[in-house]
């Protein structure tokens, strides 16, 4: 059998204090968090990433929008096409105000209708609205397909979004055998 003897720590409480002011309880328990010079630090660099972000986020913005618009153009010419080849018919798509008639204009930011021509009352198939973020979107008055899928008559449209710069510009363009295309051109005139 043995025997067990304790010992005392000679140090005693002033020893355990001593050990706790030396640091060997803040090894044993290390408080995590942030120090205030930490904290400054990523703030700023988060200030930093932002301001260099949000002009390219801005431009990539722009680039969607005017995309978008110009496909929405492109979308209603396709249909048009292919609904004057569906009904054997004359279709046209025209700039509109009012969403009910063809405004005879060539600003196309109003919105535009499709629609059957040489039907009484006007038979629309399709509407868009107006657009926003738009400096300038002219065309021809009126966009025509035979029921081959011909153009009456072709023409092109010039699309420009506002604070355009580059190559943020759409020109589309219908050509006499019905395709309608987008390309990007650069801004003009200083916009």
């Amino acid at each position: 059998m043995s025997i067990v003897t304790a010992t005392r720590d000679p140090a005693g409480a002033a020893g355990r204090a001593r050990r706790l002011m030396t640091g060997s309880f803040r090894t044993r328990y290390r408080v995590r968090g942030f120090t205030l010079l930490e904290l400054m630090i990523t703030v700023a660099l988060v200030a930093i990433l932002t301001t260099l972000g949000v002009p390219s986020f801005r431009e990539a913005m722009q680039n969607n929008r005017a995309a978008t618009q110009t496909n929405d153009l492109l979308a209603a010419l396709s249909l048009a096409r292919s609904e004057a080849v569906r009904r054997g018919a004359i279709v046209s798509v025209c700039p509109s105000t009012d969403q009910a008639t063809c405004a005879d204009a060539t600003d196309w930011s109003t919105g535009w209708i499709l629609f059957v021509d040489g039907t009484n009352p006007l038979e629309v198939v399709r509407v868009w609205p107006a657009l926003a973020g738009i400096e300038s979107f002219t065309g021809p008055k009126l966009v025509s397909f035979r029921g081959s899928g011909e153009a009456v008559a072709s023409g092109s449209f010039s699309h420009k979004i506002k604070n355009c710069s580059g190559n943020q510009a759409r020109t589309i363009t219908v050509s006499p055998t019905g395709h309608a295309r987008a390309e990007k051109t650069a801004c003009t005139n200083g916009s």
